[in-house]
């Protein structure tokens, strides 16, 4: 990742890009994990809960399992019990890669005004404390406006999305359809959580500056959704973690 920052002299996200990172890296596997520990306090249950999630939630077993592999291949397994250790461990981590997120950054691009993205995760009683769930009747963030001044783009994600093949349109990309075309009528609705969580990828790709380059994971999505407004990304594959390199596998 340090490689692929280096070749760039201005790196610049955003707090609605921040949340994201919270929610679908940081919540849906540090802390998931974290907040296991709690209610299973023994390493090879956690490892078995692990594999018994559904294949749909990849991304949270690819970042529990990379978290483990981290975990042991510092040396944090030794001296003290494994889950007291990992229990120290995971607020470390969780803190650093919060902190992380502003230091590679060189400045923000912020028209959402997202106020989840200035939010960091709260710890209390040993759990940390679940993400908070905008609703439309308590506006905190300009969102709908912000869909109304680019509503030319995301009628061209829109039209994208209507002519892609069903072969390489996936669950995302058809809800990201959906919720345009509702959201077109209707820009309040995506004041609504759900509906912003769930067009993520398309507002990511409008917030985007058409003079830059988006560095992303997720290729699958943020192609098309790109390519429908003449913007570009640079892709970042992350190695994968297996389970069999952890210890017990």
């Amino acid at each position: 990742m340090e490689g692929i920052l280096g070749e760039f002299d201005l790196i610049l996200s955003s707090p609605y890009v921040k949340m994201e990172f919270q929610r679908a890296f940081i919540r849906k596997g540090l802390i998931y994990l974290h907040n296991l520990t709690k209610r299973v306090n023994d390493f090879p249950e956690i490892l078995r809960k692990l594999s018994q999630l559904p294949p749909m939630q990849y991304r949270r077993i690819s970042i529990t399992l990379s978290a483990l592999s981290d975990f042991f291949s510092d040396g944090s397994s030794q001296g003290l019990e494994l889950m007291e250790k990992l229990s120290y461990y995971l607020p470390l981590a969780i803190e650093a890669a919060w902190q992380s997120f502003d230091d590679i950054i060189d400045g923000p691009v912020d028209q959402i005004k997202c106020a989840r993205g200035a939010e960091k995760p709260i710890l209390k009683d040993g759990v940390y404390e679940p993400f908070k769930k905008c609703k439309g009747s308590k506006k905190q963030c300009r969102i709908d406006e912000f869909f109304v001044d680019n509503k030319k783009q995301f009628e061209s994600i829109l039209d994208k999305l209507k002519v892609l093949p069903a072969s390489s349109k996936d669950e995302e990309l058809i809800r990201i359809e959906k919720i345009i075309e509702k959201v077109l009528k209707h820009p309040e609705y995506l004041l609504e959580y759900k509906n912003c969580w769930n067009c993520g990828d398309a507002i990511i790709a409008v917030e985007c500056p058409s003079s830059a380059l988006l560095l992303t994971t997720n290729i699958k999505h943020s192609k098309p959704l790109l390519e429908s407004i003449g913007k570009n990304l640079r892709a970042i594959v992350l190695q994968k973690t297996d389970k069999k390199q952890l210890p017990g596998n």
